[in-house]
């Protein structure tokens, strides 16, 4: 199969995706110190735990969901950067029969996704800890869907929230957006599709 042209929706060369397994909350903690308020999607349908301050979902999350393509048949979907999951609780109450991976590296976001996790009664979503480590040699053509909502904006152009969890959300760490970008398509089918939401003064880069 031909590999199509890279555009903002365009499929690319995939990567063996080495993820680190999730603590599965053996240690508590963290979710002890945090204060976690439990919120609801769709009617109170879909019950979601997150941080009471800091990172919490919005619109961006609900944007990110609006624009997720319906499959021919059951696929494999991935978040990068999935925070407590909301966006793949969400798209999994579309499309049910689709297999739902979630990345994220802030532990208790990871903790909480899986707590959301239990509460939905979901047995086809993983939630694992960590970055993604790539190998361009093995398992290419993973993901039909990627769903990415990385952080809007660099150091020192902005203000850090004093929040931990919501300055590591909004602001670029070790990882520039170019990176997001380019792990997004690897992770890609060829004719996968990318749902990215990000600041369009930035699309630039993204098309770069």
């Amino acid at each position: 199969m031909a590999t199509q042209s890279p555009t903002l929706f365009a499929s690319g060369s995939i990567i063996r995706i080495e993820l680190a397994r999730v603590r599965r909350m053996q240690n508590m903690s963290d979710l002890n110190t945090l204060s976690v308020e439990k919120t609801y999607l769709y009617n109170k349908q879909i019950p979601i735990y997150q941080p009471k301050e800091g990172y919490r979902f919005g619109l961006d999350t609900l944007m990110l969901v609006a624009f997720v393509p319906t499959l021919s048949q059951p696929g494999n979907v991935i978040e990068l950067g999935c925070g407590v999951g909301t966006a793949l609780f969400a798209t999994n109450h579309h499309f049910p029969h689709h297999q739902y991976v979630g990345v994220e590296k802030q532990e208790v976001l990871v903790d909480l996704a899986c707590r959301n996790i239990a509460a939905n009664a979901i047995s086809n979503m993983s939630i694992h800890h960590g970055e993604l480590s790539i190998s361009l040699t093995e398992q290419h053509n993973t993901f039909d869907v990627v769903l990415m909502n990385p952080p809007y904006y660099t150091q020192p152009a902005h203000t850090p929230s004093p929040n931990a969890t919501k300055h590591a959300a909004h602001f670029e760490g070790g990882t520039s957006l170019q990176s997001w970008v380019k792990k997004a398509f690897k992770c890609l089918k060829p004719g996968g599709v990318l749902v990215m939401v990000h600041a369009a003064s930035e699309l630039g880069k993204i098309m770069h």
